[in-house]
């Protein structure tokens, strides 16, 4: 059986803002591609382009 060492809480918490800002940067992206396809395919200001989908 391997043995594998835990993180240090400071090891810990980098790794869980990394994927902390990962998912935020992944969520805007797929917001904006919303926002942009309801605002010029949909013909939607872009208030309702934002509020739509919600």
């Amino acid at each position: 059986m391997k043995k594998t060492n835990i993180l240090s809480p400071k090891e810990f918490a980098k790794r869980v803002l990394k994927y902390s800002l990962f998912s935020i940067g992944l969520l805007t992206i797929s917001i904006g591609i919303g926002l942009f396809g309801y605002h010029y395919i949909g013909n939607l200001n872009w208030i309702d382009s934002l509020i739509m989908p919600q």
